[in-house]
C-alpha cells in the first residue's frame, strides 16, 4: 500500500511539474488564469460504493476514503438511518463532506442539518449537496458545538477536505487552528430557529461529552427519538457522563456488537403509574 501511494504521488508530482513548466512559457497573467481554471476542470467526481447513487467531488485524496469505504465502514449507522421516517429531522454533527447526511436525505427523505466546523471539509460538503441536488433538503452550517456559546479555536490535524480529527483546540495545542463560532446543541432549535430533530448523530473525534452537555433541553424533548454517537474516542469517564445525561432524559443505549464504534440511544417511554 505504501509503495502504491508513493508511485501515485510521484506520478502526480511529475504531471504537476510538467504543467508548471509549460505555463512558464506564457506570460504571468495568462499562466495564472489557466491555473485558476485547472482545479475545477480536473476535479474528478465518483459514485459512492454501496449502491446509494450518491456522487462525491474528489477535491482531496482523503475524499477517496468516503467514496470507496465510507458506507461499508459503518453498517450500524446505515441501519440506524434506515429506521428513520420520511419528514424526520436529523442533526448530523460532524458531517464531514456530507455522505451520511446525503444518504438520509435521499433514501429516507429526511431533512438534515449538517454541522461541520472544518472549513475545508465544509466547502466539499456544500459542493456535494449541489452535485446531488440536495440543497433543498440539507442545510449546511459551518460552526462548532460545545458546552457553551462563544468563540473558539478549531485545531486541525489536516487541511484536506474529508480529513478527520478536528477538535476544539486547547491553549497548548500545537496543531494548525482557525477561529470558529461556538454554539450549543440547544442553541440550534432555540436561538437559530431550526426545526427540532427526531434524530441526532454525533461524530466529532473526542469532544462528544462537551457537545452532549450543551444539549440538555434537546435531550428532554419528546420529539427526539434516537441518538447515535461515535464513542470509540470517549474515555470511560466521558462515556459514563454521556450515558448518565441521556438516561436522565429517557434515552438509553441499545445493545450493539462489541466491534461497533458507535452507540445508539433510543427513547424509552416512562412506565405508567
Amino acid at each position: 500500500m505504501a509503495g502504491h501511494f508513493s508511485f501515485t504521488r510521484t506520478v502526480a508530482d511529475g504531471i504537476a511539474a510538467s504543467v508548471t513548466g509549460l505555463l512558464g512559457l506564457l506570460g504571468q497573467r495568462r499562466a495564472l488564469k489557466i491555473r485558476a481554471f485547472l482545479p475545477a476542470a480536473l476535479t474528478p467526481v465518483g459514485t459512492v460504493s454501496g449502491g446509494s447513487g450518491i456522487r462525491l467531488a474528489i477535491v482531496d485524496r482523503r475524499c477517496l476514503y468516503w467514496l470507496h469505504q465510507g458506507l461499508a465502514s459503518e453498517p450500524e449507522t446505515l441501519a440506524w438511518i434506515g429506521s428513520m421516517a420520511p419528514g424526520d429531522v436529523l442533526y448530523d454533527i460532524g458531517a464531514n463532506i456530507g455522505l451520511f447526511s446525503m444518504v438520509a436525505a435521499r433514501q429516507q427523505q429526511v431533512r438534515c442539518i449538517a454541522v461541520e466546523p472544518n472549513p475545508f471539509s465544509f466547502a466539499a460538503l456544500c459542493r456535494n449537496l449541489l452535485l446531488n441536488d440536495l440543497g433543498e433538503r440539507i442545510t449546511p452550517l459551518c460552526l462548532a458545538l460545545g458546552p457553551q456559546r462563544g468563540l473558539a479555536r478549531l485545531g486541525m490535524d489536516s487541511v484536506e477536505a474529508g480529513a478527520v480529527g478536528s477538535t476544539l483546540a486547547a491553549d497548548n495545542d500545537s496543531r494548525r487552528s482557525l477561529g470558529t463560532l461556538l454554539l450549543t446543541l440547544d442553541d440550534l432549535p432555540r436561538s437559530a430557529g431550526l426545526p427540532a430533530p427526531q434524530h441526532v448523530k454525533i461524530d466529532v473525534d473526542g469532544i462528544e461529552r462537551q457537545i452532549v452537555e450543551g444539549g440538555t433541553d434537546l435531550w428532554a424533548s419528546p420529539a427526539l427519538r434516537s441518538v447515535l454517537i461515535e464513542t470509540m474516542h470517549c474515555s470511560p469517564a466521558d462515556r459514563s457522563r454521556i450515558d448518565a445525561l441521556l438516561a436522565a432524559a429517557g434515552l438509553h443505549a441499545v445493545a450493539a456488537e462489541s466491534s461497533s464504534a458507535n452507540t445508539v440511544y433510543r427513547r424509552v417511554a416512562a412506565a405508567s403509574a
